[in-house]
């Protein structure tokens, strides 16, 4: 079985700082699990391929310095490559047998205008004693020991609170079933 090596392109350099200015122009990428179908008849983002119970924190890269390759990368270790990351710290080396290359991964592409700063709205009348009926969708930098380039989608209520436990299922089932519609209309497979 071939070697392969860890791409530099993906560890926090010294001169590294948090993101917190997106260049809109750029994109997210996430993989997909391969027990489940890319795209639909249509040609359009599979719903099965976006997996629903991570999507209060869904993780993705972002392009450019992270390519998409990337995506197909797979830690057999969590510790210390997967750890959050603050400024100044160096990742370990990452050796050979550490991480491993899973090719049958499916991708999809968001460019990060049409997902950053996405307002989304319940479809029923609001109850004010539990929420809003709005949610706003943020593209948030969260780097990773080994993958400076992570970021993820985080929803937040009308008053900025991280909507990170909804407690009531419907609320939760509201809000995930119009985030993935979103994801399947401005989802690509290329840039």
């Amino acid at each position: 079985m071939p070697t392969f090596t860890y791409p530099n392109r993906l560890f926090p350099t010294p001169n590294d700082q948090k993101i917190f200015k997106l260049n809109l122009t750029e994109h997210l990428i996430r993989w997909t699990c391969p027990d489940y179908p890319l795209k639909d008849s249509e040609g359009r983002l599979h719903a099965l391929a976006i997996e629903e119970k991570r999507l209060f924190h869904y993780s993705v890269n972002k392009i450019p310095r992270s390519e998409i390759e990337d995506v197909f990368i797979e830690f057999d270790v969590r510790e210390p490559f997967l750890d959050k990351w603050e400024e100044g710290k160096i990742c370990p080396p990452v050796g050979d047998s550490d991480f491993k290359w899973e090719k049958d991964r499916g991708y999809f592409i968001i460019p990060i205008a049409n997902i950053h700063e996405h307002l989304g709205r319940y479809p029923f009348p609001a109850d004010n004693d539990t929420f809003n009926c709005e949610f706003l969708v943020k593209v948030v930098h969260a780097p990773l020991m080994a993958n400076f380039m992570h970021f993820e989608l985080h929803i937040f209520d009308n008053e900025g609170n991280l909507l990170s436990e909804v407690k009531k299922k419907t609320w939760r089932k509201i809000i995930v079933a119009e985030i993935r519609q979103h994801l399947i209309e401005v989802a690509k497979f290329s840039i």
